[in-house]
């Protein structure tokens, strides 16, 4: 993901498409390195189950979240 600005996201779980799959730590390092994350609509929210396991590093990222 170099020279990435700003990611996009349209789908749901969002948080589970990025925080989950073999993408996450560069998901991660991504934001971390200031990039910006846009969520639309449903693709702000992360799954109930897997809050405990998902929402704290997805709130690091949104700031505040749908369940």
């Amino acid at each position: 993901m170099r020279d990435v600005k700003t990611i996009v996201v349209y789908t749901n779980p969002a948080a589970e498409l990025l925080l989950d799959g073999p993408q996450r730590d560069q998901v991660d390092r991504t934001m971390r390195a200031g990039v910006g994350l846009v969520t639309i609509h449903w693709a702000s929210s992360v799954m109930q189950q897997d809050f405990d396991r998902l929402g704290e590093r997805w709130l690091s990222y949104l700031g505040g979240t749908w369940i």
